[in-house]
């Protein structure tokens, strides 16, 4: 009675082995480098230049600002070391250099939000259109999982499974060259 039950067990063992084989044989994995796709389209130059520009133009308000702000200091200290300001004055034109520092520093904050916002605007339909292309790529090769290579979270990958030339070609960029992994 024994030995069947042991017999039993190993062939359950031996059957439930079998079925968890079978079922991660029946994942397929890929990998691409996303960064390398987004360099690669043609879009991403415009959506740079326009970054470029757009983060230019708020730059030079800022200068405006700043160079606003250096004369008031030194108009300040030259009536101060000339003693040509009243204490009236001096209080007045203080409280005008403290709202004008505070209204620069508001302006960064107020720039730095509305340069992430632009580069969102700009770069979310180049992560759409690499996004798609992946899914389609993944539902075409029966691939289960893709993983991103440029998030540094492989370590170790067959080259047989890199996607980066299909992946290319669905978007209609060129073959990567010969070097890229």
């Amino acid at each position: 009675m024994k030995k069947i039950l042991f017999t039993l067990a190993v062939l359950a063992m031996t059957a439930i082995s079998f079925n968890a084989d079978a079922q991660i044989k029946a994942y397929k994995f890929g990998y691409v480098n996303s960064l390398e796709i987004l360099d690669a389209i043609p879009e991403k130059k415009t959506a740079d230049a326009d970054l470029e520009k757009y983060g230019n133009d708020l730059y030079s308000s800022l200068e405006k600002m700043y160079g606003e702000y250096q004369k008031k200091i030194q108009d300040f200290q030259t009536g101060v070391q000339n003693k040509t300001l009243s204490e009236i004055d001096q209080e007045f034109r203080a409280k005008e250099i403290q709202d004008l520092e505070k209204r620069i520093q508001d302006f960064q904050d107020q720039a730095e939000e509305k340069v992430a916002k632009k580069r969102q605007a700009l770069y979310q339909p180049l992560f759409d259109k690499i996004n798609k292309a992946i899914a389609d790529l993944a539902k075409e090769g029966g691939y289960t999982y893709i993983f991103d290579s440029s998030a540094g979270s492989i370590l170790h990958a067959d080259e047989s499974e890199n996607l980066i030339n299909p992946l290319r070609k669905k978007l209609g960029l060129a073959p990567a060259p010969a070097s890229t992994k």
